[in-house]
């Protein structure tokens, strides 16, 4: 599986490069800067090989007011660059979430020499389109030392690590998640039976191995950051039927309606890598034991109950592009149901209970 998943990413990799069409002189692209260094040297964006950006575009970045940096692409991924800032005209613009333009430019002579700094400019705005900057005085490179040591910084927590692996990684902007689940049950069940003023009760125990079908909607925060980023609230609907016994059987069909809290372990928005999580699952369940005997057919019953159920567990997901991925996670789960029966004008309650491991898997689509 992880080879399929390498083999996927390289194949992936190579078509988005392939269809890549660098950028022509003067064409203009908006881009919002996601992240920036402390020194406003070194910034991510959010275009990359899918919008004609390659490694060594040299472009100016501007407003409606004029331009406030020029620089050069370092790093490029599909929907990801990296830029080194070697003209800062006004710093205040660079800042994380500014949406800006930037403009495809003739690259400019770089001198290597560290020494001389990055060029700072206060100077008022030019008004309009973005004045060519060939003709303005030599202009310094930023040192291959201070390049790494911002891009170290934006590093410096697993999100923003996540960001940046740009050469392999980009990210899907859906919210909205829709899955299909298969689990493969190891559940025991027990079925005790009430006591009244006539009847003594009794239990009965069994072993559940089935498959169930689940079904998921996961609301997801992809505009949020810190911990909410990472939290997605979901409805379940789920299905089971278990059948126990030879000549008189009973047929438990339970209906599973309920919510979940999914916490990620790693942005769950990264494409084209496993996105690890734990969660936890209530809900309510309503079900009906049909028992069916072989030799008597007309002693056929059918009875309604109604209960809870919880689940626990830890999984994993992978995003296929930015729409599509498949997921896997184990799980303990548990409920219980009650049944109640008139018996000579007497109440009779019955527990049904199932807990134990389940294994699920399937695949999920994104939306909105």
């Amino acid at each position: 599986m992880r080879f399929l998943f390498i083999s996927f990413l390289v194949a992936y990799s190579s078509l988005v490069l392939a269809n890549a069409k660098p950028l022509e002189i003067d064409e203009k692209l908006t881009m919002r800067i996601l992240e920036t260094s402390a020194s406003k040297k070194t910034v991510l964006i959010n275009r990359g090989h899918e919008d004609g950006i390659v490694v060594d575009t040299h472009a100016k970045f501007f407003l409606t007011t004029g331009v406030f940096a020029r620089g050069v692409a370092r790093k490029v991924s599909p929907a990801r660059s990296i830029w080194s800032i070697y003209r800062i005209v006004k710093p205040e613009h660079i800042v994380q979430q500014k949406v800006a333009n930037i403009k495809i430019s003739l690259p400019i002579k770089l001198t290597q020499d560290p020494a001389q700094g990055i060029v700072f400019e206060n100077r008022e705005y030019d008004m309009g389109e973005p004045k060519d900057l060939n003709s303005m005085s030599e202009v310094s490179e930023v040192a291959a030392s201070d390049m790494n040591s911002d891009l170290g910084a934006l590093m410096s927590d697993e999100s923003k690590v996540q960001e940046l692996s740009i050469g392999k990684f980009s990210k899907s902007p859906y919210q909205i998640e829709l899955a299909a689940q298969l689990s493969m049950n190891l559940l025991s069940g027990s079925y005790q039976q009430g006591s009244t003023d006539t009847t003594v009760g009794s239990d009965s125990s069994y072993d559940s191995s089935n498959f169930d079908l689940t079904l998921m909607a996961e609301k997801l925060f992809p505009s949020s950051s810190g911990f909410l980023r990472n939290i997605g609230v979901k409805g379940i609907f789920s299905l089971q039927n278990t059948t126990s016994g030879t000549v008189v059987s009973n047929t438990y069909e339970n209906t599973l309606l309920g919510f979940g809290l999914t916490f990620y372990l790693n942005d769950p928005f990264v494409v084209n890598r496993l996105r690890y999580f734990i969660e936890g699952n209530i809900g309510q369940v309503t079900s009906s034991i049909t028992t069916e005997d072989s030799n008597t057919p007309a002693n056929d019953t059918t009875d309604e109950g109604s209960g809870t159920f919880y689940s626990a567990g830890v999984g994993a997901k992978y995003l296929f592009g930015k729409r599509y991925g498949a997921t896997a996670k184990l799980e303990y789960y548990s409920s219980s149901t009650s049944f109640d029966y008139d018996e000579n004008n007497a109440i009779r309650t019955d527990e049904y209970s199932l807990s134990g491991p389940r294994v699920l898997f399937g695949f999920f689509a994104r939306f909105f």
